[in-house]
């Protein structure tokens, strides 16, 4: 199971890397100084929006990578927004384009899906037969 924590905190820093991309890689002098303030608002959301993403999955590659006592939690969290990020991609192809290119979405976005799906078994605390055979607190 260290292995896949291993392999999935780097999985984490390729995710940071490219959140971190998507935050400082635009060329804001391309867009043209008459947008509305709703796109702009929009383009302010969507830097914060892959800056905290951004964070989350660079620290989650930090700290699983240095095997800290929090690198279940940030594994968890990582990998919950790795499930939610590629879910989204199909909704929002679903819903934008139609079937076709949900389809296409559905192909790429199936390993992120399986990523995250391991990413929770991998991180969620293991609980020993004791803590489940024992009753609970007041019964």
């Amino acid at each position: 199971m260290r292995t896949t924590r291993l392999f999935l905190s780097w999985y984490f820093a390729l995710l940071a890397l490219i959140f971190l991309r998507g935050t400082f890689g635009k060329d804001f002098h391309s867009f043209p100084p008459t947008d509305t303030p709703g796109r702009v608002l929009s383009l302010i959301v969507e830097e914060l929006f892959c800056l905290a993403t951004a964070f989350i999955f660079g620290f989650a590659w930090w700290v699983g990578r240095r095997d800290k006592a929090s690198a279940r939690k940030w594994g968890i969290a990582a990998s919950l927004l790795d499930l939610l990020i590629s879910v989204a991609v199909r909704v929002f192809y679903y819903f934008h384009w139609g079937w076709l290119p949900f389809m296409d979405a559905e192909r790429i976005s199936v390993i992120p899906t399986l990523l995250g799906i391991v990413g929770l078994t991998a991180f969620v605390p293991r609980h020993s037969k004791e803590s489940i055979d024992r009753p609970l607190a007041g019964k």
